[in-house]
């Protein structure tokens, strides 16, 4: 579970030579491996939240550093409208009109 330790110490920025930091950080990974231990190792991960919530920036850096695939709908969506599939060109008026791609359309 050494991604944790990666993963918390690049959330927390810590400072090289900052041993309260660097403390705070082992405390957190220990708390973390604690937590989940009966559920690691598990590739599976899902963000929510509305949109310019920051799926899109976090998804490709946890994908990186867990070195796991990401999905993402909308990029299936946007990918499906550039090749003028029938969804594509469903999803396409919805995106158009600014509202939400309904469950039925994904």
């Amino acid at each position: 579970m050494a991604f944790i330790a990666d993963f918390l110490t690049s959330l927390c920025g810590s400072a090289p030579g900052s041993t309260a930091n660097e403390s705070n950080v082992a405390d957190a990974v220990k708390k973390t491996e604690e937590k989940f231990a009966n559920y690691f190792p598990r590739s599976i991960l899902i963000l929510f939240g509305p949109p310019g919530s920051g799926k899109g920036t976090h998804g490709p850096k946890i994908e990186e550093l867990l070195n796991t695939p990401q999905l993402s709908t909308g990029d299936m969506l946007r990918a499906a409208v550039a090749a003028k599939t029938d969804i594509g060109l469903k999803a396409q008026e919805v995106m158009k009109s600014g509202a939400l791609v309904s469950d039925d359309i994904v």
